[in-house]
């Protein structure tokens, strides 16, 4: 396996090109994207229809992620299918690492109640940290109102919309964007490692979850490699749509408790917590180790994931 496939255009240097990807998108998504968003349906979000809103979110990233990842790749590359990683993979690639991506989920879980944690026995001792915990708990639950207006759901058509809306749409799109154009580009001038460590760090900022970052760059940086050692995207995709797709089953059997509540868990459950996540860190390790030394094997026992 190689990491230079061929030539990139002479458009523009590589790692300005991923972050030219990453503004572009950006804007137009956030910026042209929420304008629109307001001429359509008006200043009165809370009372506006939650399906026309669903249909433009779904349309947006289509528009202005999508699209300019693939216009990107075709003027600055030439080559659409290479930069993209169009190639299906094998059955047992998609299982490998979605064994991997299920004990991602359950690592976070446990990751995320000791951070509540000791976030909150550090806002009790200093006020600074208190009135950063304020302000971040407020970003939270706009965050979480919306998506829980976004996910809920009254009809049948509507839990189709809102399937297409939050698991298929956004593992598409996003994945063409990040571990398609952008991580491509880096890799061209990066180690691969690197090249997904910062897309994995993009990837978590783009979705301005301010409790979830390290989660989201941990996820960002396993789809990398993820997209990388397959040499497919056709692999971070269904992983994407599978770890959106479990959240919105969880919020149709268990409600939005455990979305909006950032609850502090009981001292005397801490230490539980904290073990099960250490054993879990281990034990994904040791998970990532062998699979790397699977692919490893498969192309000739070279180590070509932190290359030059």
């Amino acid at each position: 396996m190689t990491n230079y496939d061929f030539k990139p255009g002479p458009m523009l240097p590589p790692l300005v090109a991923g972050f030219v990807g990453l503004v572009v998108a950006f804007f137009m998504y956030q910026i042209v994207g929420g304008f629109i968003s307001l001429a359509v349906m008006g200043f009165d979000i809370e009372n506006a229809n939650i399906n026309a809103m669903r249909i433009m979110q779904a349309a947006g990233q289509i528009l202005f992620i999508l699209a300019p990842a693939l216009i990107l790749a075709k003027i600055v590359y030439q080559d659409v299918n290479t930069i993209m990683r169009i190639k299906l993979p094998r059955f047992t690639e998609v299982l490998i690492f979605g064994f991997g991506l299920v004990m991602l989920i359950v690592l976070f879980q446990n990751y995320l109640a000791v951070q509540t944690y000791y976030i909150d026995k550090l806002a009790q001792s200093s006020e600074t940290v208190a009135a950063i915990q304020s302000a971040l708990d407020e970003m939270d639950k706009i965050v979480s109102q919306a998506y829980i207006k976004l996910l809920t759901t009254n009809n049948v058509f509507e839990i189709v919309l809102v399937f297409i809306v939050i698991s298929i749409v956004p593992a598409v799109a996003e994945e063409s964007l990040f571990r398609g154009y952008v991580q491509k580009s880096f890799e061209y001038k990066l180690k691969p490692i690197w090249a997904a460590l910062l897309t994995g760090f993009v990837f978590a900022l783009y979705h301005m979850n301010p409790y979830g970052m390290v989660p989201l760059f941990v996820l960002g940086t396993y789809l990398g490699i993820a997209a990388y050692k397959s040499e497919s995207l056709l692999v971070p995709m269904i992983l994407h749509f599978a770890n959106n797709f479990v959240t919105y089953v969880a919020f149709l059997l268990f409600g939005d408790e455990e979305i909006i509540e950032n609850t502090v868990i009981p001292e005397g459950d801490i230490n539980s917590y904290i073990w099960n996540f250490l054993l879990l860190l281990i034990a994904f390790i040791i998970y990532t180790i062998v699979t790397l030394k699977y692919y490893n094997k498969l192309t000739g026992g070279k180590d070509d994931l932190s290359e030059v």
